[in-house]
């Protein structure tokens, strides 16, 4: 199955183009992939699961697992890589017939990959405990599927009714998780940003490499809970370069309250505000912090995120993320509190707003319509 489809490779092996990286993944020429015929409906897409079994060598899902493991694809991103391997192996395939097959390997994998259809269309759908948005689900029993097809494809599909096969090929298998506490190891695309701020009178100047690689993962993203951004690491934090870096020598000699102070200065005055309605993005979402620092406007939720990473990795302080009716803040557990202040969990954190007031650093402030009471931690650090 699956044929070599360039020059140079090893025998039976092709290059799946995967962001900036080639991954080889092997293939055998011993069967043919099968062909789903629409005119036997259901029973097809049944046979069309078992005639693939037969056909797909064991050294492909051995590669993809492998890939999996060296560059530490989370759910999704595997999901991104057997799609992409798909649709690089078998280029002549019909589109249904790919989809059967994108189905066929996710269960082969390990998870609880089911079918729907409607007319000629065909989505692959997995299991999931985590809450996406603008994403089509179904149940069975307790749990919840969503369709990856329509994920990858970026548009909605018009279907009126949607039919679930009654085929579950693994139905204890794994669920799929979308979190990317853990970035995945991919060649980077380095890309240089500055940025100037005042703080106490002088102008700070912050040069720093960002990776575009993570902004092109980002780009089609499904959209996740706010938490999911707020936590997405920075990229390369560890080189000399970084920005974690740059900060941490601008910060060197301060205190834990002049440190956040520093973070607030800049995440206030040195970038640009514009809510996601006004931004020219895609879609209404917010951005991890690699992409709030590469984009040219940033709103509340895009602040929050960089100002947690400086915080955590800087000062390494207890903090919480606060939801107040629309707004997104930051609450930062200091030695000695200022200002306003919250109480969780037995523990007083002192807000440390990274929006505002844009023309000022002080901490324990924030605009007096926001209404502190409606507020909710909707997560913490430490």
């Amino acid at each position: 199955m699956f044929p070599p489809n360039i020059q140079g490779a090893q025998a039976n092996t092709i290059l799946v183009p995967f962001y900036n990286e080639q991954i080889p993944i092997r293939t055998s020429s011993s069967g043919q992939a099968p062909r789903y015929h629409r005119s036997s409906a259901e029973s097809g897409m049944v046979d069309y699961y078992y005639n693939s079994k037969k056909a797909i060598s064991p050294s492909t899902l051995q590669d993809l697992q492998a890939a999996k493991s060296k560059h530490l694809l989370n759910d999704w991103l595997f999901f991104r890589l057997v799609n992409q391997f798909v649709r690089t192996a078998l280029p002549n395939l019909d589109g249904s017939s790919q989809e059967l097959m994108i189905w066929s390997l996710l269960a082969q994998s390990g998870y609880d990959s089911r079918i729907t259809f409607s007319g000629n269309e065909v989505f692959v759908n997995v299991k999931t405990d985590e809450k996406l948005y603008q994403t089509p689900t179904f149940q069975i029993g307790a749990n919840t599927y969503i369709d990856l097809s329509t994920l990858a494809s970026g548009q909605q599909h018009s279907a009126q009714s949607i039919f679930i096969l009654d085929f579950a090929p693994n139905p204890g298998g794994q669920g799929f998780s979308f979190g990317l506490d853990e970035l995945p190891i991919l060649p980077s695309t380095p890309y240089n940003k500055s940025w100037t701020f005042p703080f106490r009178g002088k102008i700070q100047e912050v040069s720093a490499e960002l990776d575009r690689t993570l902004i092109d993962i980002m780009s089609d993203y499904p959209i996740c809970s706010e938490m999911f951004y707020v936590r997405t690491p920075l990229a390369a934090s560890h080189r000399s370069n970084s920005i974690i870096n740059q900060f941490r020598e601008l910060t060197h000699g301060m205190t834990t309250q002049e440190t956040v102070e520093f973070i607030m200065a800049f995440t206030r005055k040195g970038l640009v505000y514009q809510n996601d309605e006004s931004q020219s993005q895609s879609r209404n979402r917010p951005l991890i912090a690699e992409e709030a620092l590469y984009y040219p406007s940033t709103d509340c939720e895009d602040r929050v995120a960089i100002a947690y990473h400086l915080i955590k990795e800087l000062i390494g302080a207890p903090m919480v993320v606060i939801g107040i009716p629309g707004h997104l803040s930051l609450g930062v557990n200091l030695t000695e509190p200022v200002g306003k202040t919250l109480w969780h969990k037995g523990r007083r954190f002192t807000i440390c707003d990274p929006t505002g007031p844009e023309d000022s650093e002080k901490l324990g402030v924030y605009p007096e319509e926001w209404n502190l009471d409606q507020g909710e931690v909707i997560g913490s650090f430490n």
